[in-house]
């Protein structure tokens, strides 16, 4: 099993897969050149061209707990001739009525019922 997580870590880093964090996003300042965000954080979940004719740079980091999705943060950058100009965050947490009630529930008690 120690050997498949390494191959996997391997992999990952051999692909140059990058994760955008909120380390990553703070770690970006104005002034970043296209390229040089693009080394830091990877390419963007979707780019956007703004009424200004700027261009706007989209990651998203989803935050699970098993199997479901307990927040996701869009980190947004914009771009003027090449370069950061903005940037902002979107932190969204998804309401709890979207949960599964099945999943939620605890299916390990024992209990059958009420007894007389």
């Amino acid at each position: 099993m120690k050997n498949i997580w390494i191959l996997l870590i391997l992999v990952l880093t051999a692909c140059g897969h990058r994760v955008m964090t909120i380390s990553s996003y703070h770690e970006v300042p104005i002034g970043t050149t296209e390229v040089q965000l693009k080394e830091k954080v990877g390419s963007p979940y979707a780019t956007r061209t703004l009424k200004d004719g700027k261009v706007e740079y989209e990651y998203i980091e989803r935050i699970s707990m098993g199997s479901n999705t307990v927040e996701e943060r869009h980190y947004f950058f914009v771009l003027d001739r090449g370069q950061v100009v903005n940037k902002y965050m979107k932190s969204i947490s998804p309401p709890p009525y979207l949960e599964n009630s099945y999943d939620v529930q605890t299916t390990t008690s024992n209990d059958n019922g009420p007894t007389e």
